[in-house]
């Protein structure tokens, strides 16, 4: 969604409905999403938030292949995303690996077909 000047965005919504529930929809996907990641932050341990997460990012922005879901991520990006550190990372991304949810080649993470949300 682009950002608008908030008269315009008024002008638009009582103007035009279907902007209306186009906006409501927008932010009802963005609070959705904000609440997962809450819940994946502080209900979770590493292993398993990274598990949630790549779930999500696989599902929104992954690029589907035939060996399944990529995602072009840094240890670095990832531990932002779950709170953790890149040597924690690494070792989760490891066992992530070992049970087969994901593959990790040249810098890009796989998510396996039939891995969890993918």
């Amino acid at each position: 969604m682009r950002l608008l000047r908030y008269d315009l965005l008024r002008f638009n919504i009582r103007d035009c409905p279907q902007v209306a529930i186009k906006v409501i929809r927008s932010l009802s996907r963005k609070l959705l999403l904000a609440t997962r990641h809450i819940e994946c932050l502080s209900l979770m341990n590493v292993h398993q938030r990274m598990k949630c997460m790549l779930g999500e990012l696989a599902e929104e922005q992954g690029l589907v292949t035939a060996g399944g879901v990529e995602l072009r991520l840094t240890h670095e990006e990832i531990g932002y995303l779950v709170g953790a550190n890149r040597v924690t990372v690494t070792k989760a991304l490891h066992n992530l690996e070992r049970e087969g949810f994901l593959r990790v080649l040249n810098r890009r993470v796989i998510i396996n077909r039939g891995s969890g949300k993918v």
